[in-house]
């Protein structure tokens, strides 16, 4: 970082490495970025931070945005307009959810799966949230 070679976003994502495997990524970065004649950027740092060389890991790629989820649901209903329907309605459905076009009440079941989920989350951060009882002081 200090030469200047990488950002500090680079270094810190290398940092969640084990000391003895950041040098070792760092030069396949650096050495992935003069092959191809690109940078080293976050993005690259955090996937071989991941395991991700090109395959995927157990966390799996990285989720869709959702200008990507609307081009997708775009071209399936250009495609069904042309009279090959590539995905079914509630594929559809979940895509419009997901980038935010559609209330998820008009998808059967969904609403409370949501609450479900929510609900179960909400219940484990009031758990963890409980404070440790207070200390005896000197005087007491």
């Amino acid at each position: 970082m200090e030469s200047g070679t990488i950002m500090p976003t680079v270094g810190y994502k290398l940092a969640k490495l084990p000391t003895q495997d950041q040098k070792g990524a760092l030069e396949a970065l650096l050495t992935e970025a003069a092959e191809t004649g690109g940078k080293v950027t976050a993005t690259k740092a955090e996937s071989r931070v991941r395991g991700q060389t090109g395959e995927e890991c157990e966390t799996g790629p990285k989720a869709p945005g959702k200008p990507l989820l609307r081009k997708v649901v775009e071209a399936a209903t250009v495609a069904a307009a042309g009279g090959e329907p590539v995905l079914s309605e509630d594929a559809m459905d979940i895509l419009r959810w997901a980038a935010g076009d559609l209330n998820p009440k008009r998808i059967k079941g969904l609403q409370g799966l949501i609450y479900d989920a929510t609900a179960s989350r909400k219940k484990k951060a009031t758990k963890n949230e409980k404070k440790p009882p207070p200390r005896a002081g000197k005087g007491d």
